[in-house]
């Protein structure tokens, strides 16, 4: 086995620590808390949920000695211990955080594939050419985007889902919008719209 050099051990560190920073930004996020709060030395329980759960998650995304993981959250080692030993046990009856590190972590390794670039754009991704689109601004920065429907079926569907915006059809546009592949089909029901 030959031993690292001392630049892809640097680069190694680097896409670790990367890993760990995106972590955090998307556990904040996801709770709705400040950045600022992982440097924070509080018995809030949401603070300490946060620190938690994100220790939990970097310990399974990333590969850490748990003394360098504790600097990051000014914990020693053995509060590292303890946080993923109380995470895990919260998970055999508390149904609301598996759920939510259930979605945490979908989040993650969506993120962790483009952190990494073992994205396939190819493979993993279905393009709909805009101009076969028609999109219904909704709310403060978000759009409802429809394609396979006529324009009779999109505006029955946002009557029903009471969005009384005008119907904006992209022309002469190279833009595609991208939809992740899934396994599960999912089913519309027509008679609804």
């Amino acid at each position: 086995m030959t031993d690292m050099t001392e630049e892809s051990r640097i680069i190694d560190l680097s896409l670790r620590n990367r890993k760990i920073d995106f972590i955090k930004e998307i556990v904040s996020a996801y709770y709705k808390q400040q950045i600022t709060d992982y440097d924070r030395k509080s018995r809030n329980r949401e603070v300490i949920k946060l620190k938690y759960t994100t220790i939990w998650l970097v310990l399974k995304n990333v590969k850490i000695p748990l003394t360098e993981l504790g600097k990051l959250f000014n914990y020693d080692h053995a509060t590292i211990i303890h946080a993923n030993k109380q995470i895990n046990n919260y998970l055999f009856f508390d149904t609301d955080l598996k759920k939510e590190l259930s979605e945490l972590t979908a989040l993650i390794e969506h993120r962790l594939t483009v952190v990494e670039g073992k994205l396939n754009l190819n493979e993993d991704y279905h393009y709909f050419n805009l101009n076969d689109c028609l999109v219904a601004k909704h709310g403060l920065g978000k759009a409802i985007v429809f394609t396979g429907y006529t324009e009779e079926e999109v505006y029955r569907a946002l009557n029903i889902l009471g969005v009384r915006e005008k119907l904006i059809q992209f022309n002469n546009t190279n833009m595609y919008l991208i939809k992740r592949n899934e396994n599960k089909q999912t089913n519309i029901n027509n008679d609804n719209l």
